[in-house]
């Protein structure tokens, strides 16, 4: 148990040095004025996932699970996870409730982040 702790950190750590170095180099890249840090992040942290996720239980690689997929990919983007719960929904039969997690989790998410900028406005006054 300690083990896979110890690997998930690992994997996070070195997940959020390669975010923070795509950030770098794309700081000024954007499309229509969408920027492209996180769009890349979360598509490529994605597309990783579901190799990462298929390719292990293909070959019995379930150990190296807590590194790459909960650290790294974790650290990289969390959204390669959300896509992840996403998609075994829709592959349990639960397309409409993969909908709904999807509206609610995007939505909810842009909000709640919404309010928190609204409320540390409150309390400093603005």
């Amino acid at each position: 148990m300690l083990l896979n702790f110890l690997l998930v950190a690992r994997g996070g750590a070195l997940g959020s040095v390669a975010r923070y170095s795509v950030g770098l180099a794309l700081a000024r890249a954007s499309i229509g004025g969408i920027p492209l840090p996180v769009m890349f992040a979360n598509i490529v942290g994605s597309f990783l996932m579901g190799v990462a996720t298929a390719y292990f239980l293909k070959r019995g690689l379930a150990n190296l699970s807590p590194f790459v997929t909960v650290g790294f990919l974790g650290g990289f983007t969390t959204f390669s996870t959300f896509s992840l719960e996403a998609v075994k929904l829709i592959q349990s039969g639960l397309t409409a409730q993969s909908v709904t997690y999807v509206l609610i989790t995007v939505v909810g998410s842009v909000l709640a982040l919404t309010f928190g900028i609204f409320v540390v406005q409150i309390l400093e006054g603005r």
